[in-house]
């Protein structure tokens, strides 16, 4: 889920451009991987007191093996285990599927309409499974696979709050005697999206998420004015509460100076990549946001040993040095005040080389490694005063933001001129295989299209790159939403 994916595609350009060393020292190797979390403790000289850790519970529900109801809940369990074992404070936060964006809801039933053309004939023990959100705990305690509870978007929010209070319950137990012998409990663990009733909640009431821990000083952390239906932009929201919070005398997450963001979705690169932007500009540098994608291991194949999971960490103030120097050459008194600026042009790009948000619509002819070289070689001829224009990213304002697509169609007509001609420059962190500068043939002539693109196709990507700034517009006709759902039911899962 996420961003394009593939060679050309912005995590695998993302990833290749932090192997790039500064001779200078001043952007050091940014990406890495680790096997476990923990490892990551020694690379930031810290301790488990000095990190939080946010996890999206969406993917951790679904990347569970084939199980029973009670291995399945054991096996969550297990999970949030391994979560306090790297950070004294774990939240994992859930969507609000009350509240997602109507870009969401129409992206979740393209996804949903394909994934019925896959649907395989249940046999007769499966089908007396629950069809619908209404069941108890009761009812599943002896489920033998829990494979179709997950995967169906009507019973898996259920099974989320059934889990997942069950596990919270435990925890709160365990914290609540460390509390008593020790004076403080050496672990915090907060679920931000789940209805505290569990299974117990009645046929026909409405489902009430909330923010629930194990100590009631990480939900005022957490409190916010208006609900997030989004996980990805959750999870977001709550590091920058942290960074905040942390600030205040007295504060539960003092000593906190590192929040890992656990995830498998690529749109967090981009999210994390603007509000690491946005604390530069507050003069914020003594807080670490680390972005851990977790990879799946090679199954094994004759020949070949196979390999476990892993983790490609990004050190989301590394990407941010890595991508100013890519688009301004050095760090000047310009950058600094540009930056917001420059990194909203950047997200807007990545959301027009396909994202979820645009994945029927997007524009043909684009690549991320290709985007980000162009982008690279427009900044060096733009004027302030147009990179201005892209403040509409983040001003929660329709018309500024509509008017960010007049900057970017610039941009693609240098993109279309350099396709055209069959080659374009390449900045030092992007010299790699995937980015040799170099067109064939068969994309040059696909230069045309980037100029006489539709205009819808360049207002989705402007919305996107305001909603991963926060700003959210409902009214998406105005952003070239034309096939908005109206008939999903609010009370099912986001995912």
């Amino acid at each position: 889920m996420g961003l394009e994916s593939g060679e050309h595609g912005a995590k695998s350009t993302i990833l290749g451009m932090l192997q790039y060393l500064d001779l200078s020292g001043e952007v050091p190797q940014g990406a890495t991987t680790v096997p476990q979390l923990n490892a990551l403790h020694a690379q930031y000289g810290v301790n488990r007191t000095n990190v939080a850790i946010v996890a999206d519970g969406n993917v951790m529900l679904r990347a569970v093996p084939r199980l029973s109801y009670k291995e399945y809940a054991s096996f969550l369990e297990r999970e949030v285990h391994k979560l306090a074992d790297v950070a004294k404070h774990v939240v994992i936060v859930f969507d609000d599927p009350s509240c997602l964006t109507t870009a969401k809801r129409e992206e979740q039933s393209s996804r949903d309409a394909n994934q019925k053309k896959k649907e395989i004939v249940s046999s007769d023990d499966v089908k007396c499974l629950p069809q619908t959100e209404f069941y108890s705990e009761e009812d599943i305690v002896d489920v033998s696979d829990v494979t179709d509870l997950v995967v169906r978007r009507a019973t898996r929010i259920r099974l989320m709050d059934i889990v997942f209070c069950k596990i919270f319950a435990n925890m709160n137990r365990v914290a609540s005697q460390q509390a008593r012998l020790l004076g403080a409990a050496p672990l915090t663990l907060t679920l931000d999206g789940i209805d505290k009733r569990g299974g117990r909640r009645p046929q026909g009431d409405a489902r009430a998420p909330c923010i629930m821990s194990t100590d009631d000083r990480m939900s005022d952390v957490l409190r916010r004015d208006g609900a997030i239906g989004e996980g990805d932009m959750k999870m977001a929201a709550v590091e920058d509460a942290i960074e905040r919070h942390r600030r205040r005398d007295g504060s539960i997450v003092k000593t906190v100076g590192v929040v890992l963001t656990h995830t498998i979705d690529t749109d967090s690169l981009m999210i994390h990549l603007i509000s690491a932007a946005e604390r530069a500009s507050r003069d914020v540098d003594d807080f670490a946001s680390v972005l851990c994608l977790k990879e799946r291991g090679r199954k094994r194949k004759q020949g070949d040993d196979g390999s476990s999971p892993y983790y490609n960490v990004v050190d989301m103030q590394k990407l941010l040095k890595t991508f100013l120097l890519m688009l301004f050459g050095a760090d000047t008194p310009y950058t600094r005040r540009m930056q917001r600026e420059a990194v909203a042009l950047v997200a807007l790009g990545t959301a027009a080389c396909g994202c979820d948000y645009n994945r029927a619509s997007r524009i043909k002819g684009l690549r991320a490694n290709e985007m980000y070289c162009i982008l690279s070689d427009y900044m060096k001829h733009t004027t302030p005063h147009s990179l201005e224009r892209m403040r509409g990213a983040w001003s929660n304002d329709t018309d500024a933001t509509r008017t960010t697509i007049f900057l970017f169609q610039d941009v693609l007509r240098l993109y279309s001129q350099s396709l055209s001609r069959g080659s374009y420059d390449v900045p030092r962190m992007l010299s790699f295989h995937k980015s040799n500068g170099t067109v064939t043939k068969q994309r040059m002539k696909l230069s045309e299209s980037l100029v006489d693109c539709d205009e819808n196709d360049l207002l989705r990507a402007a919305w996107t790159a305001a909603y991963w700034s926060g700003h959210e517009f409902t009214d998406t006709h105005n952003f070239g939403f034309h096939s908005i759902v109206t008939d999903v039911d609010p009370d099912l899962d986001a995912r």
